[in-house]
């Protein structure tokens, strides 16, 4: 099955319903543009909540170095790096994941939930951020979050140029990758 960009918009599909109605978009410009040609193949989708737990369990259990080992290993190309990884995303970054307990599509169950492996790696990003918050001393974590994504921000700042979201929530992310940040931070992605 081939996704058409035109039922995407409004967060619901013929096939299933997305995690985020932007999470078939491109990450170009402030907004990004409907993706289209991914192919939907439920029987061989990898389930996102697996990748998730494989790729978050280390940061539950101790603190390591922390959130700047975080932001190494999470950058482009780095360890955490999902989009890139071949045998994860075979169809790029856009690659079409399950998420949240689905299993693919089936007249008996509702409609599967769907997300890229793009916006998993910024949903990822922000559950592991989340993980380090859990081992600071920091009483709150919106606190934390402050903190730490002005860092997060400037990392796009320095690679991109053109001035992304400046004040919180995304503070100098795309709308894309820090809507799933902050969603993966504050648990409304899982």
């Amino acid at each position: 099955m081939r996704v058409s960009s035109t039922p995407l918009n409004r967060g619901f599909a013929p096939f299933g319903r997305l995690v985020n109605k932007k999470a078939l978009m491109l990450c170009n410009g402030q907004f990004g543009d409907p993706i289209t040609g991914i192919i939907l193949d439920f029987e061989s989708m990898r389930s996102g909540d697996a990748i998730i737990d494989d790729y978050s369990s280390e940061w539950r259990d101790s603190w390591f170095n922390g959130a700047p080992r975080l932001a190494l290993e999470s950058r482009n190309g780095g360890k955490y790096d999902i989009k890139a990884n071949e045998d994860i995303s075979p169809q790029g970054s856009y690659t079409p994941v399950l998420y949240n307990g689905s299993r693919g599509f089936s007249s008996k169950e509702a409609l599967p939930e769907i997300t890229t492996t793009r916006a998993l790696g910024n949903i990822l990003f922000g559950i592991n951020m989340k993980h380090l918050y859990g081992k600071s001393d920091f009483l709150f974590a919106r606190d934390f979050y402050e903190v730490y994504m002005p860092i997060v921000g400037a990392y796009n700042q320095r690679n991109y140029d053109i001035p992304f979201n400046l004040g919180y929530p995304f503070y100098g992310e795309h709308t894309y990758s820090g809507t799933y940040i902050h969603g993966g931070f504050f648990g409304r992605y899982r």
